[in-house]
């Protein structure tokens, strides 16, 4: 009874934290991977803008009129596409 109960709470562990963790993971990785010049994007901290050129760690953001340096992997969310 004991090892099967230890194997229920394991399997709950990993349904309910490490899973949903990987997902989130996967989206982000294919968000960064899948940006382009043009796309409107907002960063963690909050910052909206159009990406003007792309380097392999950093985005050269445009703000409003100001040219920002950010992380690759600081955008959470693309608003609206290149194509747009």
């Amino acid at each position: 009874m004991g090892p099967l109960f230890l194997l229920l709470i394991f399997a709950g562990m990993y349904f309910m934290t490490i899973r949903p963790q990987q997902q989130r993971v996967r989206r982000q990785r294919e968000l960064v991977g899948s940006l382009e010049i043009g796309d409107e994007i907002v960063t963690v901290g909050g910052v909206v803008g159009h990406i003007k050129e792309m380097e392999d760690l950093e985005l050269k953001v445009d703000s409003g009129g100001t040219m920002l340096r950010v992380a690759r992997n600081s955008v959470t969310q693309r608003l609206t596409t290149a194509s747009d």
